[in-house]
C-alpha cells in the first residue's frame, strides 16, 4: 500500500475520520485541501502510537503535496503554515525541518514579493513558523519585508487598511519599533495623495485626528507632512477661522512637534499682516499638547514687543492673543489682561471702541455688570467728541442689561422662596390625608 493511501487509513483507524473531500469521495488517496490538512492534523494531536505514526504520514503526504515547490508551498495559506508547525513541527526530523525551511522561505521571502502589504498578517504567520522550525534568520524577515514595502510605499501610498495590515503584522512579533512608522502611516492614509491633501475639508482632518486620542505607538512630538499640508490650505483659504476652538484643539493632537510649530508659525500671519485667529489657536494647542505652555507665553510676549510694528497693528494682535487664551481656558469670553493691554496700546479711536466693546462684553458673559459700567467710565476719557455717543449708547445698553438681569434674579429668588414656604406644607400631606372622612 503506497503512502498516500496508508495515510488515510492510519487517520480512519486511529482519529475515526478522514476529513474533506478525499473521505466525501471515499478515496483516502484524493487530494488534501489545506484545510483538510489542518483538521487532520487537528485530530491526531494525541502521544499515542497510533496518533505519531498518523502525523508521521501526515508529514509525509505534507511534503509530497506542498513543499515539492514553490508555486505548491503557495497553495498552503500562512497561517496555515504556522498552524500546521505547531502540530507537526515537534515531530520533524532534522533533514524534514531543514526542507520545510527551505521551501517556505524560497516561496514566501521577501524577494519572492507574493506577499501584499494588506495581507501581512501572513509575514508575521511565516516568521513564527520558521522560527518554530529552528531557522535562526527568520527574525531578520521582518527588516527585509518592512524596508521592501516601505520603498513601495513612498512610490505609491498604502491604503489605510494596507498599513493597518502591516502594524498589527509587526506589533505581533514584537517589533514596536517597525510599527510604529505604520501607525503614524495609518492615521495619515486619508490624505495620501497630493489630490486628497488639496481637496482635504476640515471634516477629514477631524477624521485623522480623532485617532490621536486612542492609545497608539504614535507620538504626538511626531511630524506629519501630509497633514501640515492640508491644514497649510485651509489656513490659507481662512476656512480655520470658521472652526469652533474646541475643534482646533483636536487639530492641534497632530502638531505637536517643533517642526509642525514652526510652520504654524509661518502661516499666522494673513497678507495683511493681520493675525489669522485660526492658525493662531491652533499654534497655542499645538503647544500645549505638547506640554509647552511656557513656550507658548514666551512666543506671545516676543510677538507683541517686535520692533516696528504700529500701535493698531500690535494692538490687534493682543485681541487675537486675548481670544485666543479664553480658548485655551475652555471660555466664551476673550482674556482680560490681554484685552486691557489691547485698549492701552490702540491708536485709532474707531479700534479702541471694538477693542472697549470686547472688554464689556467680556464682564457680561461673566454677569459682572458694575465692572463692565467701570470699564465704560474709566475709558470714556480716551475717546473723541464724535466715538462719545456711541461710548454713551454702549453704557445705556450694559445698565439695561444689568436692570433686566437685576429684575430676573429677584424674580427667581422670589418663586424660590415660595417653594421653601410651600415644601413644609406639601411634605405634611399624605395620600391618606386626602380620603374623605368615614364620620
Amino acid at each position: 500500500m503506497n503512502t498516500t493511501r496508508s495515510l488515510g487509513v492510519i487517520l480512519l483507524v486511529t482519529c475515526g475520520f478522514v476529513a474533506g473531500s478525499a473521505a466525501a469521495a471515499g478515496d483516502p488517496a484524493g487530494a488534501l485541501t489545506p484545510s483538510d490538512v489542518v483538521t487532520l492534523a487537528q485530530g491526531v494531536k494525541g502521544s499515542d502510537e497510533g496518533s505519531r505514526a498518523a502525523r508521521a504520514a501526515l508529514t509525509v503526504r505534507v511534503a509530497e503535496e506542498y513543499l515539492s515547490g514553490p508555486e505548491a508551498a503557495r497553495a498552503m495559506p500562512p497561517g496555515d503554515w504556522e498552524k500546521l508547525v505547531g502540530l507537526l513541527g515537534a515531530d520533524l526530523a532534522p533533514e524534514a525541518r531543514s526542507l520545510w525551511i527551505e521551501r517556505l522561505r524560497a516561496a514566501f521571502g521577501p524577494a519572492a514579493g507574493v506577499i501584499e502589504p494588506a495581507s501581512a498578517g501572513g509575514a508575521a504567520s511565516l516568521i513564527l513558523a520558521l522560527q518554530r522550525l529552528g531557522d535562526r534568520q527568520a527574525a531578520a524577515w521582518a527588516m527585509d519585508f518592512d524596508q521592501a514595502w516601505d520603498a513601495r510605499c513612498r512610490d505609491e501610498p498604502f491604503s489605510e487598511i494596507a498599513c493597518r495590515a502591516i502594524k498589527e503584522a509587526w506589533l505581533r512579533l514584537g517589533r514596536e519599533d517597525l510599527a510604529a512608522k505604520w501607525a503614524a502611516r495609518e492615521r495619515v492614509a486619508p490624505l495620501e495623495t497630493d489630490r486628497k491633501r488639496m481637496t482635504a475639508e476640515v471634516a477629514d482632518l477631524f477624521r485623522v485626528a480623532e485617532r490621536a486620542w486612542e492609545p497608539d505607538l504614535v507620538s504626538r512630538g511626531r511630524t506629519y507632512p501630509e497633514f501640515l499640508v492640508a491644514v497649510s490650505r485651509l489656513i490659507e483659504t481662512g476656512r480655520l477661522d470658521m472652526v469652533a476652538p474646541e475643534n482646533l484643539r483636536r487639530l492641534s493632537l497632530l502638531l505637536g512637534s517643533e517642526e509642525s510649530q514652526t510652520f504654524l508659525k509661518t502661516g499666522i500671519v494673513a497678507p495683511d499682516g493681520a493675525p489669522r485667529r485660526g492658525a493662531l489657536t491652533l499654534l497655542a494647542f499645538s503647544y500645549l499638547s505638547a506640554g509647552e505652555g511656557a513656550k507658548w507665553r514666551e512666543f506671545t510676549r516676543a510677538k507683541v514687543a517686535g520692533p516696528g510694528m504700529k500701535a493698531d497693528a500690535r494692538a490687534r494682535w493682543m485681541l487675537a492673543i486675548a481670544q485666543v487664551e479664553g480658548s485655551i481656558r475652555q471660555e466664551r469670553r476673550p482674556d482680560l489682561e490681554w484685552l486691557n493691554r489691547a485698549f492701552a496700546a490702540a491708536e485709532s479711536p474707531a479700534f479702541r471702541f471694538e477693542i472697549l466693546r470686547e472688554i464689556v462684553k467680556s464682564y457680561v458673559l461673566a454677569a459682572k455688570y458694575s465692572s463692565a459700567l467701570e470699564a465704560i467710565d474709566l475709558a470714556a476719557g480716551r475717546f473723541t467728541q464724535k466715538e462719545a455717543a456711541a461710548v454713551a449708547d454702549l453704557r445705556k445698553e450694559v445698565a439695561a442689561g444689568q436692570k433686566a438681569f437685576e429684575a430676573q434674579r429677584l424674580q427667581a429668588k422670589a418663586a424660590a422662596a415660595v417653594r421653601l414656604r410651600q415644601a413644609p406644607a406639601n411634605h405634611l400631606v399624605s395620600s391618606s390625608d386626602t380620603r374623605p372622612d368615614p364620620h
